[in-house]
C-alpha cells in the first residue's frame, strides 16, 4: 500500500507553520503473521488506537520521537502483540523483551536488548536515546537503568500473559485443552507473530521505533533484530523504517537501512520493500513485513505473510488494513491544542484590510 499527503497548518514547537511539507503524519504496524480474521479485527483495531495516541502528540507540537514512543506504549499494553504484557516466553519460561526507537534527526538511536519485568520496553530505549551515547543496553545493566530512571516495573512473573504462558507449554502433551490450543491458532502466537513499530513525522524530521518479545522459547539471552541499528528499525531525517518478521534473516540482510537506502537511490516506497522482503523469503524461506515514512508525504507497507495489521493517520485521515492491498479509510477529527498565535489568518486579515482600503480610495 502506497499513499501520498497534501497540505496543513500546525503547531511544531510553539510556531504555527503553513508549508506543504510539514504536515504531521504517523504508520503504526502490529506484526506480519497468520492468525484468524478475528484476531485481525482486534490488531487492526489497537493499531488505529495506537496511532491515534502517537498522532495527537504530533498535531499538539510534540516530537516525532514522542510520538513513536507513545504509539508503541499503547501496544506494549495489549496482549495480542508480541511486546511488552504480550510477549512470549524464552527457554526458562520468562519474558526478555527488546525495543529501539530512532531519531532521524540526530542520526542516534536507543536501544534495550533481553531485558525483563519493564511494563515499557519502548520508553526505556527512548531514555536510553535522550540520556546516554551509548545505542543498547542489555539484560541486567538495562534492567538497572530502569530503576534509575523510576520506570515503571512489574513484580517477576506478572509480564506473562495466559496466552504467552499457553503458547510455552502447548507443546507438552496434555497441557493444554482444544479450545486453549484453537486461541494459540488464532493469534498465531507460537509463530512469534505480533512485534510492533512505528514511524512518525512531525513537519520537521522522522523518528522510528520497533518493540518485540522475540522467539517463542527463545534462547536465555537471544537478542533479535528490533534492538539493532540499520535491521530492525532505521530512520534518517526524512525517510523511516521499522519491519516485523524472523529477526536473524533481517539482521543478517541489514534489512532496514537497506530499504532507506533504496529509496534514496530513488526506488518507489513499495519497490523497496518489495524487494528487500522478496529476497529474504528467497534466500531464507522467512516471511516479514514492513512500513516506511517519507518527510515529503509518501509512505507504503508491503509483507510476505498472510496478514499484517497497520494503521496511517494524515491530515485526520486513518487509512488502516491487515491484508495486502486491502485498505480502508475514515476521518477522524481530533481537536489541536494549539494557543499560538497563527500568522496565516493574520495575513488573510492584512489583505482583506488592503483590498478594503483599494476599493473606497
Amino acid at each position: 500500500m502506497e499513499f501520498r499527503k497534501g497540505t496543513f497548518c500546525y503547531k511544531i514547537k510553539d510556531k504555527c507553520i503553513c508549508d506543504k511539507n510539514t504536515i504531521p503524519c504517523i504508520i503504526v504496524h502490529g506484526g506480519a503473521g497468520n492468525f484468524s480474521d478475528s484476531i485481525a479485527i482486534e490488531k487492526m483495531t489497537a493499531c488505529k488506537k495506537a496511532a491515534i495516541n502517537g498522532y495527537k502528540k504530533l498535531i499538539n507540537g510534540d516530537t516525532s520521537v514522542n510520538a513513536v514512543e507513545a504509539a508503541l506504549w499503547w501496544l506494549e499494553c495489549d496482549e495480542f502483540f508480541n511486546s511488552g504484557y504480550g510477549s512470549v516466553l524464552n527457554e526458562l519460561g520468562k519474558v526478555e523483551m527488546d525495543a529501539s526507537i530512532m531519531d532521524g534527526y540526530k542520526f542516534k538511536c536507543g536501544s534495550v536488548a533481553a531485558v525483563s519485568d519493564i511494563e515499557h520496553p519502548i520508553t526505556l530505549a527512548k531514555y536510553v536515546l535522550n540520556n546516554f551515547p551509548n545505542s543498547i543496553f542489555v539484560g541486567e545493566g538495562a534492567k538497572n537503568l530502569a530503576k534509575y530512571a523510576n520506570l515503571s516495573f512489574l513484580s517477576e512473573g506478572n509480564m506473562v500473559s495466559p496466552a504467552a504462558r499457553a503458547a510455552f507449554y502447548s507443546e507438552e502433551e496434555g497441557k493444554l485443552d482444544a479450545d486453549i490450543e484453537k486461541i494459540l491458532m488464532d493469534i498465531d502466537i507460537k509463530n512469534n507473530t505480533g512485534t510492533v513499530g512505528c514511524v512518525a513525522y512531525d513537519g520537521y524530521s522522522v523518528a522510528a521505533g520497533t518493540t518485540t518479545g522475540g522467539l517463542n522459547k527463545k534462547l536465555v539471552g537471544r537478542v533479535g533484530d528490533s534492538p539493532l541499528l540499520g535491521c530492525g528499525t532505521y530512520a534518517i531525517r526524512n525517510i523511516g523504517c521499522s519491519l516485523t518478521g524472523h529477526g536473524e534473516s533481517i539482521t543478517k540482510l541489514g534489512l532496514a537501512r537497506a530499504i532507506v537506502e533504496d529509496i534514496e537511490q530513488n526506488f518507489s516506497h513499495m519497490e523497496a520493500l518489495y524487494k528487500n522482503l522478496s529476497h529474504m523469503l528467497e534466500k531464507y524461506k522467512k516471511v516479514g513485513g514492513g512500513i516506511v515514512l517519507q518527510s515529503n508525504g509518501h509512505w507504503a507497507t508491503y509483507f510476505t505473510s498472510d496478514k499484517m495489521p497497520y494503521a496511517v493517520i494524515d491530515n485526520d485521515l486513518i487509512t488502516y488494513g491487515v491484508k495486502l492491498y486491502e485498505e480502508r479509510r475514515e476521518l477522524y477529527k481530533i481537536e489541536k491544542d494549539c494557543k499560538c498565535e497563527c500568522e496565516c489568518p493574520a495575513l488573510i486579515v492584512f489583505f482583506l484590510m488592503r483590498l478594503f482600503i483599494l476599493y473606497y480610495r
